[in-house]
């Protein structure tokens, strides 16, 4: 991992994910998704793909990661595929933070529009996505397995 921001969030640091991160991901993955985790082979090519960039939060101290935030850019859109918090970090606003960084990337890049989709039910993402200025435009019908549900499409409009 290269690191990009030295205590970017109550001393925990930002790095950028690198080919031979997958497994650590994975293990994050498995945790914060444990119905439905991204494979190990989908974390490679996401990594070896320059469109994908994989933001991750980790404590040095234990060294474990906390957070991880995977975009994809295509400007003048992007999507967010996923921002995801291991269980005893949930609640501290990393994720806003995190959401806070990949907003002002698309800045940077000269994205207009971030589209995303999340869980029907998944009430916190959701409000994140909301507080951070996304809007409801759509939904997937049981896009989602394990459990089978709904995707709600969002849109956040860069100014």
């Amino acid at each position: 991992m290269k690191i990009i921001e030295k205590d970017f969030f109550g001393g925990l640091d930002l790095f950028v994910a690198e080919t031979g991160d997958a497994l650590e991901l994975k293990a994050a993955e498995d945790v914060c998704f444990p119905g439905d985790p991204w494979s190990v082979s989908i974390f490679e090519q996401s990594l070896r793909d320059p469109v994908y960039k994989i933001y991750v939060l980790k404590d040095m101290q234990t060294p474990k990661i906390l957070a991880y935030c995977v975009m994809s850019y295509c400007p003048p859109e992007a999507e967010l595929i996923n921002i995801a918090t291991v269980p005893e970090a949930r609640g501290q606003g990393i994720g806003k933070a995190i959401l806070s960084k990949i907003i002002a990337e698309c800045q940077e890049k000269e994205v207009e529009q971030v589209f995303l989709e999340v869980r029907e039910s998944n009430e916190a993402a959701r409000a994140l996505y909301e507080n951070g200025g996304f809007e409801i435009i759509g939904k997937r019908r049981n896009y989602y397995k394990s459990p089978r549900e709904d995707a709600v499409l969002m849109c956040l409009d860069i100014e």
